[in-house]
């Protein structure tokens, strides 16, 4: 798994550097102040960090997802990714004890987090979000709904929607800040759409979601937008 994270990485840090070099730095043209390469740069050094995390939390969300109860378990995520009722579903799902593990075992990461996204690429332009509950990782009774969104500048094309699953390094209640994101489609056991969510004022790490299911074709991305609880 971490050796095919890395080649996955490696391969879509070389198409940013390539539409870099082709078009100029896209930052220019939405008047931020992160550039796009900082963001997939700062992105890679954060996910390699935390790939433990990343692959805990995939094989427990395809184990889920694979099993029996696992279409109703996603379609009720899907219909009220914000309603804890829905998202404990997965988060009580022995299957996915192995998911909470990694997460533990991250001493940055303090958050998990259940719900739903969505999003598009359509060649250098695209957009992307989603919704669903935080738990701390320790008490799961201190949750908070959270949203996301961003919008992307990138390669690459397609649609996406799925389960999301990730991990924050914030409680629940403090996931409230403005964000850049480097996402990328990726094969990791299963189709996944890979994102990382960093501080727009210093691209620290906020945390990050694997859209399971949402990865189509070859796409990377670099996007400014905001996190918040409701």
């Amino acid at each position: 798994m971490t050796q095919n994270l890395d080649a996955i990485i490696n391969e879509t840090l070389a198409a940013h550097a390539k539409l870099t070099k082709k078009v100029g730095d896209p930052a220019k043209l939405v008047g931020t102040f992160q550039w796009p390469w900082d963001i997939a740069s700062a992105g890679a050094r954060h996910l390699r960090d935390h790939g433990g995390a990343v692959s805990g939390l995939v094989d427990g969300g395809s184990k889920v997802i694979n099993s029996s109860s696992g279409s109703s378990i996603v379609g009720a995520v899907s219909s009220g990714p914000t309603n804890p009722a829905n998202t404990d579903k997965v988060l009580n799902d022995g299957l996915f004890s192995g998911a909470l593990n990694a997460v533990k075992a991250d001493q940055l990461l303090r958050t998990v987090f259940i719900g739903w996204s969505t999003g598009a690429q359509v060649g250098f332009v695209g957009g992307g979000g989603g919704s669903g509950v935080a738990y701390d990782v320790i008490n799961h009774s201190t949750r908070a709904a959270v949203s996301f969104g961003s919008f992307n500048l990138g390669i690459g094309g397609g649609i996406s929607a799925g389960l999301l699953l990730g991990a924050m390094t914030a409680q629940p209640r403090d996931l409230s800040d403005s964000t850049n994101v480097w996402q990328f489609g990726a094969s990791l056991a299963v189709s996944a759409l890979v994102m990382v969510i960093m501080r727009s004022s210093d691209l620290s790490l906020i945390g990050f979601g694997l859209n399971l299911g949402g990865g189509v074709g070859v796409s990377s991305s670099t996007g400014y937008g905001s996190i918040s609880v409701s």
